[in-house]
């Protein structure tokens, strides 16, 4: 009785190991991506003996928008085929139309702020499922934005840079990153720490590691 339950154990952990491995190769050969922007809907902002953000109301009516336009063409401040390594589209409306409703009364903290799972995946389910023009879906979650005093070149944010299947928002791969801030404007400034977040993303390298030939 015992090496049978030992043996479906093994196969059940042999058939979820295949499964993962699936969803891995799926996300690094599928040759098309939709990216869904830049959500800041959870995202946080910590000052440390600076200022900052002390107009919120034209940070998130604003300067929330101008970032995710950044990625469009005619502005073309970000290769998205570069990075993610296949052709990607973008489809911003729905991480725009959640940026402009953002409650700026709970935006400051004076903690370390890190996304779990469970705040991810609902975060995903006010994405579409169906009328994609591709099942891999790619988003950029901003987590947390700290500021150090000026003069200093500590500031910088973190983010949760999701690959999932658009079809039942199912998450293949969730990586972390950050990125150190700095320029001018307040958009400006944010969007280094965005694209230096975004260059850290080595998908050759990651498809080795999940997805191995």
């Amino acid at each position: 009785m015992k090496k049978q339950l030992f043996l479906i154990i093994i196969c059940l952990f042999a058939v979820n190991l295949t499964a993962q491995n699936s969803n891995y190769c799926f996300l690094f050969n599928s040759p098309k991506a939709l990216f869904y922007g830049i959500d800041f809907s959870l995202v946080k902002f910590r000052n440390d003996g600076a200022t900052g953000f002390n107009d919120l109301v034209k940070i998130r009516d604003s300067y929330f928008y101008t970032l995710n336009t950044y990625f469009t063409p005619g502005v073309d401040k970000y290769s998205l085929n570069d990075c993610f390594k296949k052709e990607v589209v973008l489809s911003l409306e729905t991480a725009n139309s959640r940026n402009k409703n953002i409650d700026i009364n709970i935006l400051m903290v004076d903690n370390t702020v890190s996304l779990r799972t469970e705040s991810i995946n609902n975060l995903l389910s006010f994405y579409p499922t169906d009328n994609v023009k591709s099942d891999l879906g790619i988003i950029l979650i901003a987590e947390q934005f700290n500021k150090v005093k000026s003069g200093s070149d500590k500031s910088f944010g973190t983010y949760k840079l999701v690959f999932f299947k658009n079809s039942d928002h199912t998450i293949l791969l969730s990586l972390n990153l950050s990125g150190m801030a700095g320029g001018m404007g307040w958009a400006n400034f944010w969007w280094k720490s965005i694209a230096n977040a975004l260059d850290d993303v080595k998908m050759n390298k990651l498809k080795k590691q999940y997805c191995p030939e």
